[in-house]
């Protein structure tokens, strides 16, 4: 299961599984069966094809993570249609319409605010959203991996908790609890063989990254397209480090840590899409 996989790096994680012939659950908000979009355009059930397309099975699952309920029923869905459950991705956030309803030229300045120039929603985004319903899932599907996974996997897409503070105050928050979260979740899985990992992207080329560079945001000034590409990374690079996590045999060396895509990529000897 990969939660909040519309966008960003939980499409590139899900896509690349669907590459290894993995059924994926693929979650969020975004579905044609609701009205909601988001500005890429992409839904829980166009991801699920993309996912199907390149030799996986997907299967589109919309709800909102704030809701216990719905993931409750997601969880009960997965135990019933599949019977087990061998990896969880713990991808969703909320930015919310914060940045959705902006143009993109002004989205990375928004990142930069100070906390008290930002609504209230940045925080509930990172800390609901992005910690909250991490646990939520945790809550939810570990029992069901207990009893199913053979070698079993939990990861949460993350920034890194550097000791120099992030400029957005929830973001570096969000980034201290959920390596925490990966710590202590590791001890109370290590006996049930299951490993517990944060996983952090360098800088992805997200749908709004792309949207800033394409309409010429100020910070990437007089970057050419080869620039681009070399100082960026596509979203598919952090689903290639999840697929070898999930296939390594030895992926309980790994519980317990926060680890940098760039870092994997030298571990196992893979390469970005490029």
């Amino acid at each position: 299961m990969v939660t909040g996989a519309t966008r960003g790096v939980g499409r590139g994680i899900a896509e690349v599984l669907g590459e290894c012939g993995v059924t994926v659950y693929v979650t969020g908000r975004s579905s044609e069966a609701t009205g909601l979009t988001n500005q890429s355009g992409a839904t829980v059930e166009t991801v699920a094809d993309s996912v199907s397309a390149r030799g996986g099975e997907g299967i589109a699952f919309p709800c909102d993570h704030r809701n216990d309920q719905q993931i409750a029923e997601l969880f009960r869905a997965v135990r019933d249609d599949a019977g087990r459950l061998d990896i969880l991705v713990n991808n969703v956030i909320g930015w919310g319409q914060e940045l959705d309803d902006i143009d993109a030229q002004d989205a990375i300045e928004r990142w930069r605010a100070p906390m008290w120039d930002r609504p209230i929603t940045n925080w509930d985004g990172n800390m609901t959203v992005g910690v909250r319903s991490h646990v939520v899932a945790c809550h939810q599907a570990i029992p069901l991996m207990i009893e199913t996974a053979d070698n079993g996997l939990v990861v949460f897409t993350s920034e890194r908790p550097d000791e120099t503070p992030n400029a957005d105050l929830g973001i570096d928050v969000r980034a201290h609890a959920v390596a925490r979260l990966v710590y202590s979740l590791s001890h109370q899985l290590e006996s049930h063989r299951i490993a517990s990992t944060a996983v952090v992207p360098g800088f992805p080329r997200t749908e709004t990254v792309r949207r800033s560079y394409d309409e010429g945001h100020p910070y990437f000034k007089d970057w050419t397209d080869r620039e681009f590409i070399e100082k960026t990374e596509s979203v598919h690079f952090t689903g290639r480090a999840v697929a070898m996590l999930s296939a390594d045999s030895s992926v309980m060396s790994h519980t317990g840590r926060v680890l940098e895509v760039s870092e994997l990529a030298s571990h196992y000897g893979f390469a970005d899409i490029e």
